[in-house]
């Protein structure tokens, strides 16, 4: 049987419907994404501007232009470690969530298979694949949407945000 893009696409959109089940964690987690996104942006910023208010203390400049830099700094880092915190321990309950509920779905599915198919079919490699195929549905949604997905977005933010600062960078 050949594979076709519409085989793909549907395979795709399997994780997200598991995610769609919850969507009140799943907007929080978006929500949490953003900010985190955000904070990691913003991070080079205030360290930017705490190492300028260094180099203008050196100049003359008075000695308490450095504490609110260095406040704005400590404020972004501990906003955006609390976050990335929360958001991980979210992350990983909902990929826990995801995969007990695929699991059970799965499985309780085979029960309703008629008596030939577990006559002819092998249990364990049957429960193997079942087993396989929700780790890596946890993995997807854990590793790939709520790990590498802020990070990312935190990229584009990033980038977005040095643009709002200077547009001839571009």
């Amino acid at each position: 049987q050949k594979l076709t893009w519409g085989d793909l696409w549907r395979a795709a959109l399997v994780p997200l419907a598991y995610v769609g089940e919850h969507r009140k964690t799943a907007t929080l987690l978006t929500i949490l994404a953003f900010i985190s996104a955000a904070m990691g942006a913003a991070v080079p910023y205030a360290v930017g501007r705490f190492v300028d208010a260094l180099i203008s203390l050196s100049q003359g400049v008075d000695i308490t232009a450095w504490v609110w830099p260095l406040t704005l700094w400590f404020g972004v880092m501990l906003v955006s470690t609390v976050v990335d915190w929360r958001l991980s321990i979210m992350a990983a309950r909902m990929g826990d969530i995801i995969y007990l509920s695929a699991t059970y779905r799965w499985f309780s599915e085979l029960l309703f298979f008629p008596t030939e198919f577990h006559k002819k079919i092998r249990g364990g490699k049957t429960f193997n694949k079942i087993s396989r195929a929700a780790g890596q549905m946890y993995g997807l949604v854990e590793n790939i949407l709520l790990s590498i997905g802020p990070q990312i977005l935190s990229m584009f933010i990033g980038i977005g945000f040095a643009y709002a600062l200077e547009p001839r960078l571009t």
